[in-house]
């Protein structure tokens, strides 16, 4: 189990402050289950002696480490790796757990992205390859459904093509926030200046905005997964029709003997 458990296990490894810790009746009780569960604070086991924070509260001046993947010890040898990353999002440090299983590989199938209709740079670049295409093959001697159905194609390969490079562009330009995060992080832990901490909001912002838009293509494909295997109509009158011939049905035929 995972999650923010708004608690330190170890005082001296799990907290930077500058006012003594105090006793938490809960930091014992995290501990006891751990115990008696035998699980374990995977991080802490992988990095038994790092300095690793979680939390951020500007107000206090100070860092936790209060969110954790506890984990049976059992499942340790499946576990490659854990890692806290940059404060980004939130007040809360993101913790990933990478696991090995065996998995299927699921099939692909390309569909559109229906989001991409709202940007007014992807709408002007299929414009000019909808008519280079056609300015290229509609010269009259190819028939209106070859031409189409190779339209289909052509287009497809500059949306996917379009689509692949915005993408590479989003994850290069997260990977530069995330790597020029930990500077100004560093320096507001030590100078706790009002510089070092608008620096940080400034790359969350930017952060924030990039993957505003990919959570909007998520919910998009959600929606429409939805719409596509949720109940419909017909499914209820299919239900409803069901039933009926069922309660028509004879099971039996009673004889006169």
């Amino acid at each position: 189990m995972g999650g923010d458990f708004n608690c330190y296990l170890d005082p001296s490894l799990d907290r930077l402050s500058s006012r003594a810790p105090i006793t938490i009746a809960s930091v014992q009780t995290l501990n006891n289950l751990l115990k008696s569960r035998n699980m374990i604070d995977i991080w802490r086991l992988q990095h038994p002696t790092d300095k690793g924070y979680s939390y951020l509260s500007h107000g206090h001046k100070s860092y936790t480490r209060i969110d954790y993947f506890l984990v049976d010890a059992k499942l340790i040898s499946n576990i490659v790796q854990t890692k806290y990353h940059n404060v980004l999002i939130s007040d809360h440090s993101p913790v990933s757990l990478k696991l090995m299983l065996a998995l299927p590989k699921q099939n692909y199938c390309w569909r559109f992205n229906p989001w991409l209709l709202t940007d007014q740079i992807f709408t002007d670049y299929m414009s000019a390859r909808l008519g280079d295409f056609l300015e290229t093959n509609d010269t009259g001697d190819v028939s209106d459904s070859t031409l189409w159905e190779t339209l289909k194609v052509a287009m497809r390969g500059h949306i996917i093509s379009f689509e692949a490079s915005k993408k590479r562009e989003q994850r290069r330009r997260l990977v530069e926030i995330e790597n020029a995060l930990p500077t100004p992080e560093q320096s507001y832990r030590d100078s706790l200046s009002q510089e070092d901490y608008d620096k940080i909001l400034k790359l969350k912002y930017e952060y924030n905005h990039i993957l505003s838009g990919t959570i909007g293509k998520l919910l998009l494909k959600i929606k429409q997964q939805h719409f596509e295997l949720g109940d419909k109509p017909e499914r209820l009158l299919a239900r409803q029709l069901k039933g009926a011939q069922a309660s028509r049905a004879i099971y039996k035929i009673k004889s006169k003997t």
